[in-house]
């Protein structure tokens, strides 16, 4: 048999840690990027780890499936939901605008502060 040699494979968590500790009443969510690709086994391992403390919207979001991190990104997929619906296609931008900081606003109970652990490849 060959010389064998450690892949290195466990990240350190003394960030992950360290955010436990200042944000213990934090959720944790792992969140996957495109590269976290399973293919056909049960898991893969992603080599690509970072921890961060950040926002989540902890509903559904018209027209998406993803999980939001920011307002911006929510305002973007409700003005295009309400686009798509044609109904508020005599107003003027600046009515659009408000109606969709208005939808926004309906929102904001279900922002939760989180810790993030993001993976990737």
């Amino acid at each position: 048999m060959d010389k064998l040699f450690p892949l290195n494979l466990a990240k350190p968590t003394d960030e992950l840690k360290e955010l436990i500790k200042q944000y213990p009443d934090y959720p944790i969510v792992v969140m996957a990027d495109e590269t976290a690709v399973c293919f056909d086994f049960a898991y893969t391992y992603c080599s690509d780890i970072s921890f961060s403390v950040g926002r989540i919207l902890d509903c559904e979001a018209p027209n998406t499936e993803m999980v939001l991190s920011d307002e911006d990104s929510l305002k973007e997929q409700i003005s295009d939901y309400l686009c798509d619906s044609g109904e508020y296609d005599d107003l003027s931008d600046d009515e659009f605008d408000k109606i969709v900081d208005e939808k926004a606003k309906e929102y904001e109970p279900y922002w939760k502060d989180v810790i993030i652990i993001c993976v990737g490849n």
